[in-house]
């Protein structure tokens, strides 16, 4: 299976949860640090536990936002860059064109430009507790497009593939309980561990059968 980062949406998410949480850490911490303070001895432990987990929860917030951050200034050295299918719809047994192209604003070093493609069902299960949906990817191919690049500012640069479609895979659908899904995901990995990812969804026809 095809590794997967998190999209801006929910990495945004996720900072504000541990934003969130690391706020009711402290707020315990300072509840127990009080009763610690007036005489409880008990209040200790519970200060020390909550105080780690707040350092720990806000470190990793940290981490989030800075990476967020940091996301954002790649898209920007990369100069507003925009990913083509072609077709927008293609049938079961077809072809998918795909077309990566941006101008950095700046000269960029790039480590690996890779392309996924990816077929993902996801069923949604009645339980005793509730609905929980389950994911699953059922098809997946990958391309690298382009590895240890050095660019100089303002040039463009296009970088293409081409997919294709099993006949036997799944369509498209959405249905009340069960949908598939076909995406595409450009990711373009600069040195160190920073990254820019982008993702766009395609629709995929049943086969044409002629008679």
């Amino acid at each position: 299976m095809a590794e997967r980062d998190l999209d801006p949406t929910e990495k945004k998410a996720v900072a504000v949860f541990l934003i969130i949480l690391d706020g009711v850490f402290w707020a315990c911490f300072i509840i127990y640090l009080r009763k610690f303070i007036g005489g409880q001895t008990s209040g200790i432990l519970g200060a020390v536990w909550f105080g780690l987990n707040a350092l720990l929860v806000g470190l990793i917030g940290i981490w989030f936002l800075v990476n967020l951050l940091m996301a954002g200034r790649m898209r920007g050295r990369l100069g507003s860059p925009y990913l083509i299918l072609s077709p927008e719809a293609v049938p079961l047994g077809g072809v998918l064109q795909a077309e990566f192209t941006f101008s950095p604003l700046r000269r960029l070093a790039i480590r690996e430009i890779k392309m996924t493609l990816e077929c993902t069902e996801s069923v949604q299960e009645g339980r005793s507790d509730g609905f929980h949906t389950h994911e699953e990817v059922i098809f997946a191919r990958e391309e690298v497009l382009a590895k240890k690049l050095k660019l100089k500012m303002g040039q463009r640069h296009n970088f293409q593939t081409e997919f294709f479609i099993p006949s036997e895979a799944m369509h498209t659908f959405d249905a009340s309980r069960n949908a598939v899904e076909w995406t595409i995901t450009t990711r373009v990995r600069f040195p160190g561990r920073l990254s820019y990812t982008e993702n766009r969804y395609f629709t995929v026809l049943p086969q044409v059968v002629r008679s």
